[in-house]
């Protein structure tokens, strides 16, 4: 397999001439994760939103040809996302598909940062605890969305995790507050 020079991660060249490389396999991170390029993730959604895999499919949405469309739903099928064609019959998607494209959806959407963040991320700092109860009162928010902040904070190293009903301990110290 060819090895892009920038990064020396595995990529498929181009089958159009057209089109500039797109590395489309997967990347492994430091932990062990896999992480997918984003023109494989962005395949992997199309197949999902439409409800079926072809390659008028992947060419409609994002707008590749038909070598490549046809390499990325190889990669699909090779990676456990869809069957195999039989005869006549398409591709169909597979359950993992579905958890996959909705694990990616949940991702992005707690990687956007909340407007009360810093605030929050102040309160818990002064405090020297984390619970929703406080942040709920002191910023007038629901309780999801005062347990979605002190989960990002908990991604983010700021505080401990959750022990039973108690408050969460703090991480940092007053110095962390400066670098806001």
């Amino acid at each position: 397999m060819p090895v892009d020079p920038t990064d020396n991660e595995p990529f498929f060249p181009p089958l159009s001439a057209a089109k500039p490389a797109v590395p489309m396999t997967e990347k492994r991170a430091v932990a062990g994760q896999v992480h997918y390029s984003q023109t494989f993730r962005d395949a992997l959604r199309a197949c999902v939103r439409k409800r079926r895999a072809s390659v008028s499919v992947l060419q409609s949405a994002l707008g590749v040809g038909l070598e490549d469309a046809i390499e990325l739903l190889s990669i699909l099928e090779e990676k456990g996302f869809i069957s195999p064609p039989e005869g006549d019959k398409p591709h169909y998607l597979k359950n993992l598909a579905f958890e996959t494209v909705a694990l990616w959806d949940a991702e992005d959407k707690a990687t956007e940062k909340d407007e009360k963040y810093d605030e929050a991320l102040r309160i818990v700092i002064e405090m020297g605890r984390a619970s929703t109860s406080v942040l709920q009162r002191r910023l007038r928010i629901g309780e999801k969305r005062a347990a979605a902040l002190i989960d990002a904070m908990y991604r983010n190293g700021i505080v401990g995790p959750a022990d039973d009903d108690r408050p969460r301990s703090v991480l940092v110290g007053d110095a962390y507050l400066d670098r806001l």
